[in-house]
C-alpha cells in the first residue's frame, strides 16, 4: 500500500473523525470496533492498494478473519498512517527573525564619501 504523503485537509479531516469515532466507544467495545472505527479515516489516506490479491479497497471489506493476522494488519495500517498524520499535525517551524540589511547611508563607505564631500 502507498499512504498519501504529504496528507492533504481532507485526509487529515477523515482521519480525525475516525479518531473521534473511536473515542465515542463504549469503554468495553473489542479491538475490533475500534479498528472499524477507525479505517475510513485511515483509508482515506491511502494513495494505492499494491497487495497481490488484495480485495479490501473499501473499508467495510477490511478482512477480520484469521483474527489474529487481521488484528496484525490493521495495527500495522493504523500505525503506518498515525506516523504520516503526526508529521502533518507537528507545528510549522517558526520562521528566523530577519537580519537587519544596512542602508546605504548606514554604511561606512557611505559615511567617508559623505565626509569627503564636506
Amino acid at each position: 500500500m502507498t499512504l498519501r504523503d504529504p496528507l492533504y485537509l481532507p485526509q487529515v479531516a477523515a482521519y480525525e473523525e475516525g479518531l473521534a469515532r473511536a473515542q465515542l466507544l463504549p469503554e468495553n467495545a473489542g479491538l475490533m470496533a475500534v479498528y472499524g472505527a477507525l479505517m475510513p479515516g485511515v483509508y482515506a489516506c491511502i494513495e494505492r492498494f499494491d497487495l497481490q490479491g488484495w480485495e479490501a479497497f473499501s473499508p467495510d471489506r477490511f478482512p477480520a478473519q484469521p483474527r489474529g493476522e487481521a488484528v496484525k494488519l490493521a495495527a500495522w495500517l493504523v500505525n503506518e498512517v498515525r506516523a504520516v498524520y503526526l508529521e502533518a499535525a507537528a507545528p510549522v517551524p517558526k520562521a528566523s527573525a530577519a537580519t537587519p540589511t544596512p542602508k546605504p547611508l548606514d554604511s561606512p563607505a557611505a559615511e567617508s564619501s559623505a565626509s569627503s564631500d564636506e
